[in-house]
């Protein structure tokens, strides 16, 4: 399971999360990992920075750091969506008219 600011957004065996990310908080997370058999000058990073605890945002609470955001993000919160092959995503990316 992978978690944003306190709520699990991606459900998934561990070598689907790391073949095949679907949420794009993992998917960032993912990209920010360093590897040895590659030198860069700055490491990856996720634009913005987590919400406060106390005032989490209407929608999505990757919402204002999401390159896939849209105003149903900033207005609706997205509900656990079943992706297929026992995985679960947080994102209306991925929203087939059935929650999980």
């Amino acid at each position: 399971m992978v978690m944003y600011a306190g709520q699990a957004v991606e459900y998934a065996t561990c070598g689907q999360i790391f073949e095949k990310p679907l949420h794009p908080y993992t998917i960032g997370l993912l990209n920010s990992v360093p590897k040895l058999n590659e030198e860069v000058e700055k490491l990856y990073t996720i634009r913005g920075s987590v919400p406060n605890a106390t005032q989490f945002p209407k929608g999505c609470r990757f919402a204002d750091r999401c390159e896939y955001c849209t105003e149903r993000c900033v207005e609706e919160a997205p509900q656990l969506y079943d992706a297929g092959n026992g995985r679960c995503v947080r994102c209306f990316l991925y929203d087939k008219g059935g929650e999980a």
